[in-house]
């Protein structure tokens, strides 16, 4: 019947797509990994991307789907999240990210008691807010966030314990927190924090992180406090941070927890300096540069 025929026909395609991948893998990239691994990342992204806006025309079930969710957050990643090495290249990054979301949407409408759905519709939105708010478009990023945080809501509600989701969760209001600090919204920015504290609190004791996730949060609710005018206790609360970031430092140097250090001295330096501990304010932000030149980046920036 024209149904089979129909599927015959798309089958037929896909295994021409998957066929001509792989000859790209085993000889473009190849000669593209010679010259480096930007270009050849750059030529994989382009490539990947043909294949997937193919495989979107055909007729999809849901595990295809799932599949092009799959691939055009990976996709987008690659392009442009400035959480993971990317080619800089944010507005095909935001392109690929909005059309993981489509695809994550009919998923999460057609079933959405799946948890799978419901977790792909959750990252869709929390990676398209944070492209949009790396290139300055906070509103936009915020309203994203505020359904991926609906999202969240809705699973933990199920399994309110699920370390993951809780994950999630933190993840989520950090990122509301930095959102609402670059658009100049200290009010918005001290609430988020609050609630990624909060989660932080929630965490098991067993998950080896909850410590520093305490920590951070806990210095940014005394900045963020001390900045709306209430410093009481705000340069004690920092430094006890300070001395967990530093003792993560200690344990495995690397550079994102450096510039974490680095970022933290920083708001110290501001927290005394407006308190009219000028000396103390100094000796932070020196402490600062010196931890951010040894992490090989430039200044932190708040």
């Amino acid at each position: 019947g024209t149904a089979a025929l129909e599927e015959k026909g798309a089958a037929e395609r896909r295994f021409q797509d998957l066929q001509h991948f792989a000859n790209f893998v085993l000889n473009d990239l190849d000669d593209k990994l010679r010259e480096g691994v930007t270009p050849a990342r750059r030529i994989l992204a382009a490539k990947s991307l043909e294949y997937l806006d193919g495989l979107a025309r055909e007729k999809r079930s849901p595990a295809i789907q799932r599949d092009l969710v799959n691939g055009y957050l990976k996709t987008g990643d690659v392009q442009g999240n400035l959480y993971v090495a990317n080619l800089g290249e944010t507005a095909a990054a935001e392109s690929s990210y909005r059309k993981a979301l489509r695809f994550a949407q009919e998923l999460a409408h057609s079933a959405p008691a799946n948890s799978e759905n419901q977790r792909y519709l959750f990252l869709a939105l929390l990676k398209l807010g944070e492209v949009l708010a790396s290139t300055g478009n906070r509103a936009e990023a915020l309203t994203h966030y505020g359904q991926a945080l609906q999202t969240n809501e809705s699973m933990l509600a199920a399994r309110p314990s699920d370390l993951d989701l809780l994950k999630d969760r933190f993840l989520l209001w950090d990122e509301i927190g930095s959102a609402r600090s670059l658009g100049f919204d200290p009010d918005g920015a001290l609430q988020a924090y609050r609630h990624a504290l909060e989660t932080a609190r929630a965490f098991p004791d067993a998950y080896s992180r909850k410590t520093n996730a305490i920590a951070r949060e806990q210095e940014l609710v005394a900045y963020w406090s001390a900045l709306k005018g209430e410093p009481a206790g705000a340069s004690r609360v920092i430094r006890d941070s300070i001395a967990v970031y530093q003792r993560d430092v200690a344990a495995s140097p690397r550079p994102a927890r450096r510039r974490n250090l680095a970022k933290a001295l920083k708001n110290l330096a501001e927290v005394e300096k407006r308190a009219g501990r000028l000396s103390e304010a100094l000796t932070a932000i020196r402490q600062s540069i010196g931890v951010t030149r040894s992490a090989g980046a430039r200044p932190p920036k708040r």
